[in-house]
């Protein structure tokens, strides 16, 4: 699926599915529908944050492609290393968790209604039973998107490769030794990456720390891939 968003490409991989997948487990049909529907929608909001913020300084987004382990934007041009290619990384995770917690803010003085003031009673803590047992759908989904939004930002902004805060690591590393940096971050990224998987692991996740690993050693590749030749 195709299309274009504030002039975006948008196009959605056929492994967004397994995302409805996990996020719905434990959901009836219709809600889980719902569930994956604000989760990537989150995804998209994040992505859109990364494509504004290059479109800004001067890249050309490509294209922005959200699929089972989450979404990716692609861009060119421009300045794509230091610290615009910082706030690109940075851009996705502050649009999260700005538009969570403004969500919340609302909810929270009373501008969505009660229930909604009741359901999103933290950005990173809901009481989606309640949303459920209420029979509204909406505060559901919102209590989903608010969640999603905080999560979502905050994990990102970790120092684990392959995510925006492993991309920022990275970057910064490389300014203070110049053509060894990344792939110094990478490693970092790495063993912070498996550090946090199992942590999760432990605590009975089993997603999760799939997607930490996967990214992990493809930033790692990626780092070694682009090593400049001696």
């Amino acid at each position: 699926m195709r299309f274009r968003l504030f002039g975006f490409p948008i196009e959605f991989n056929i492994t967004i599915l397994l995302l409805f997948y996990f996020v719905g487990q434990g959901f009836e049909p219709a809600i889980a529908v719902v569930a994956g529907l604000a989760a990537v929608l989150s995804i998209l909001v994040h992505e859109l944050g990364h494509a504004f913020v290059a479109r800004g300084l001067g890249g050309k987004v490509q294209g922005i492609t959200l699929h089972g382990l989450g979404g990716v934007t692609s861009w060119t041009g421009g300045r794509s290393t230091g610290w615009p290619r910082i706030a690109v990384a940075a851009a996705g995770s502050v649009t999260s968790i700005v538009i969570g917690a403004a969500i919340w803010l609302l909810a929270s003085f009373g501008f969505l209604g009660d229930l909604a003031q009741l359901v999103l009673d933290t950005p990173w803590r809901v009481y989606l039973g309640d949303a459920l047992n209420a029979g509204n759908s909406l505060v559901f989904f919102l209590g989903v998107f608010v969640w999603a939004n905080t999560i979502l930002g905050a994990f990102n902004l970790l120092p684990i490769g392959g995510l925006d805060g492993g991309t920022i690591l990275s970057e910064l590393i490389e300014k203070a030794l110049p053509g060894s940096g990344r792939l110094h971050g990478a490693i970092i990224g790495l063993i912070v990456g498996a550090a946090v998987a199992i942590l999760l692991y432990q605590r009975g996740f089993t997603f999760a720390p799939i997607i930490i690993g996967i990214f992990s050693v493809q930033a790692l590749v990626r780092a070694f891939s682009s090593r400049p030749v001696k």
